[in-house]
């Protein structure tokens, strides 16, 4: 039987507390970042919910899409719309 010396057990206990202090701080973040996201979601959600009919429309928005959109503006979800910029004004 191997008998540890006393100021390794104190090692490992010191290891093991960094650890879970580590995991606690790591879960703090994400929590943190994910009321973050919710947060900007319900913004972004909010002032597109503002636009009339119209102005989705000239958006080429549905207002069914607008979950969707605000998700992808706030950072929620990974972009899955194509971008159009036009290259000369259009008069």
């Amino acid at each position: 039987m191997d008998i540890l010396h006393p100021a390794a057990g104190r090692g490992m206990l010191r290891a093991a507390l960094l650890a879970a202090a580590h995991g606690l701080a790591m879960a703090m973040a994400r929590r943190r970042r994910a009321r973050q996201l919710g947060r900007e979601l319900r913004r972004q959600l909010r002032a597109l919910d503002g636009l009339d009919a119209r102005t989705l429309a000239d958006l080429g928005l549905h207002r069914m899409e607008l979950g969707s959109v605000a998700a992808e503006l706030s950072g929620a979800a990974e972009p899955t719309r194509r971008r159009v910029r036009s290259v000369a004004p259009l008069y």
